[in-house]
């Protein structure tokens, strides 16, 4: 290992990894505990059965966390076996002197960290803190006892590579080492147990494990309880902890932390299932005070020259994920297979993003683990108020997400997120009230009121979501913008007095609207633009200057120009000064406005009043009586416009002061 400006760094033979880093931040994160099932072969099962006949002894909780690849600047660098605990390096480590890291690493009790190079993985122990690791059958992680593990540690041969320098020792494993794989280990601190791989993650790089201590000897954090059932928070003293970070340390699996009234200035890393119950959302808030304001402008400076210097594409990964975790933390990560309830709490991180730009700061984000939120507020925020990516699982309901810079919802494109949002208020997001990422199928939105944003409400693109009886209003451009291949569900929806229309269907979209009611959008219902060609089907058009428009996109590609037909089916036309206008036949960039096409050419649709109780007012509800009714057509749900969720200070404080929510009259806050 030699020292350099950018951190440790081991330099080991031809093809053997070269450049082992040791950087980031430090924040300490207790991983999740769960059971995965292993495989044994014939040889594992012969000495599972010999294993059951000794003392099984005690063993601690098992605990699953992923360890990410050192060099990818996205937490969880760092793993202590002894604490049951992950940990991310801070970014001044890389300048410390040799000596200083040393002293920090051992001090920490760091045991692992991991490093992929080419093909290859190394398990990484530092030789001050050296974990001895020996490889195992995996039939013993499940029934072996104390006198197994034991004999297993008393062998010499490892099992697996092992590649030694001074300062560090690498156990060297192939990117297609079968999994699980066991080992038995042993601390320099005494603690003995079980480690298993669990998997490999190709993208981004890490590695999962799970691990057991022998006798239960897992410290966790200094000084507090281990094992709680449920622990509280209170800021006067009275509860079990002054800290939601030290509660969350402090319990076991499934656990419940009850959090008192007050503003908790935390940053949270939840990597276990737990419950987190506040007082209510408008009394328990977590979140910093400081204005959140980004990089001062000699960082910018400092993270742009950095990036025009950079080589590689990889290189830039590099600067953009140390840049996040440097500036873009969020207020919550749920990560590692934690599954984590919220109820009755605001999350907040007070800011505005720089000028022109859209953050992708979260305020919450899942990542590889679950979250049930229910009563709750996401409020105020320079980027996004929730992300969803790599896997994430959510079901948000009856909660207030507002007031972000950025989208309110954001669900990473390729993140195989499964996502259900309920009964919900989205409201004054200045991008969006949700966006929708490429190649997202398991999304849901479902009676939710989403409106006010300077852009969209809710955009789409490559995805294929179910968007089902919400009332979507007030948004400068579109309710729903919906792009490229989509094959998605839009079924009955009340889309009102959005500024430019209700809903645009870019491209090669395919979406199903059926049973929707578009009333009052300001410049049209519906626009179908390129070749789309989305099946419209019993839905309401009731009063627009154009009810559908179908015309061209000003874009080189050859899905831009309007060529399918409409596909128009038993819809209700009324008060709108014209139903349908169409650019089929007309030559791009022709100025004069698109010709109507007579009603009359799609058999089945009707010009009738549809029996709307009062538009005016924001009662959409359908009469009985009505011509909607007799035909089947229009949403048979429809919200009330008054939200529960009185407005917010972070809502007041960007949204335009007139009616518009045109994002040139959006305004931007300052720190206190």
């Amino acid at each position: 290992m030699v020292a350099r400006g950018d951190g440790l760094w081991l330099v080991a033979g031809e093809g053997e990894f070269r450049a082992i880093r040791f950087s980031v931040n430090t924040t300490g994160a207790t991983p999740l505990a769960e059971a995965e099932a292993s495989r044994d072969d014939l040889l594992g099962q012969v000495a599972a059965r010999a294993a059951r006949r000794e003392d099984a002894g005690e063993w601690g909780p098992v605990v699953t966390v992923t360890l990410n690849d050192i060099d990818d600047y996205r937490g969880s660098d760092l793993l202590d076996l002894d604490a049951g605990k992950t940990l991310d390096l801070n970014r001044e480590f890389e300048q410390w002197p040799r000596e200083r890291q040393g002293s920090w690493l051992k001090a920490h009790g760091v045991d692992l960290t991991l490093d992929r190079v080419g093909e290859q993985w190394g398990l990484i122990t530092p030789s001050d803190n050296a974990v001895r690791l020996i490889a195992v059958t995996n039939a013993l992680w499940d029934s072996a006892g104390a006198d197994t593990l034991a004999r297993e540690l008393e062998r010499s041969d490892p099992g697996v590579k092992v590649v030694s320098r001074r300062e560090v020792t690498v156990y060297v494993l192939g990117a297609n080492t079968p999994v699980p794989l066991t080992f038995a280990f042993e601390t320099a601190q005494g603690g003995r147990g079980w480690l298993q791989i669990a998997g490999f993650v190709e993208e981004p790089p890490a590695v999962r494990f799970r691990f057991k201590l022998l006798g239960n000897t897992a410290t966790g954090a200094p000084g507090a309880p281990t094992g709680m059932r449920e622990a509280t928070v209170a800021q006067d003293g009275s509860g079990t902890h002054g800290s939601i970070q030290a509660a969350l340390d402090a319990v076991s699996e499934g656990a419940v932390v009850r959090i008192g009234p007050g503003r908790y200035p935390e940053r949270l890393r939840i990597a276990k299932s737990v419950s987190l119950v506040g007082a209510g959302w408008d009394k328990t808030v977590i979140g910093p005070t400081e204005f959140w304001t980004g990089p001062t402008v000699e960082e910018a400076h400092e993270m742009e020259r950095a990036m025009r210097a950079a080589r590689t594409p990889a290189d830039r990964e590099h600067l953009r994920a140390e840049a996040q975790t440097r500036f873009f933390q969020p207020v919550v990560r749920v990560t590692d297979g934690g599954h984590v309830q919220f109820e009755g709490i605001k999350f907040t991180q007070p800011g505005i993003a720089p000028e022109g730009k859209l953050l992708d700061l979260a305020v919450l984000e899942v990542q590889a683990g679950e979250l049930v939120m229910n009563a709750c507020g996401v409020v105020g925020s320079p980027g996004n108020g929730l992300t969803f990516a790599d896997g994430a699982s959510a079901r948000v309901e009856n909660s207030l997400i507002a007031a972000a810079w950025n989208s309110g919802i954001r669900i990473a494109r390729g993140s195989k997120a499964r996502v259900v949002v309920t009964d919900c208020d989205l409201r004054n997001c200045h991008y969006a009230g949700v966006v929708i990422g490429r190649g997202q199928s398991e999304v849901r939105i479902e009676r939710c009121r989403v409106s006010g944003a300077a852009w969209h409400g809710i955009r789409y693109d490559d995805a294929s979501p179910a968007i089902v009886e919400n009332l979507i209003f007030g948004n400068a451009r579109s309710g729903i913008y919906a792009s490229g291949r989509c094959a998605a569900e839009v079924r009955g929806n009340v889309f009102w007095r959005n500024e430019m229309n209700g809903m645009s269907c870019w491209f090669a979209n395919r979406d199903g609207l059926t049973n929707n009611t578009f009333a009052a959008n300001l410049r049209e219902g519906l626009s179908v633009l390129g070749v789309a060609a989305p099946a419209v089907e019993r839905n309401i058009f009731w009063q627009h200057p154009q009810a559908i428009y179908q015309g061209h996109i000003g874009d080189p590609s050859s899905q831009a120009r309007a060529s399918a037909p409409l596909q128009l089916r038993e819809n209700l036309f009324w008060t709108n000064a014209t139903h349908v206008v169409s650019a089929i036949g007309q030559v791009p960039g022709d100025t004069n406005p698109p010709p109507a096409i007579p009603l009359a050419s799609f058999p089945g649709n009707v010009e009738r009043e549809p029996g709307i109780r009062d538009v005016a007012g924001g009662d959409f509800r359908l009469l009985p009586e009505g011509g909607a009714t007799a035909l089947g057509a229009g949403a048979t749900v429809a919200l009330p416009l008054t939200s529960p969720w009185p407005l917010q200070p972070e809502e007041a404080a960007i949204v335009p002061d007139e009616a518009t929510r045109d994002s040139r009259a959006w305004k931007r806050p300052r720190g206190g």
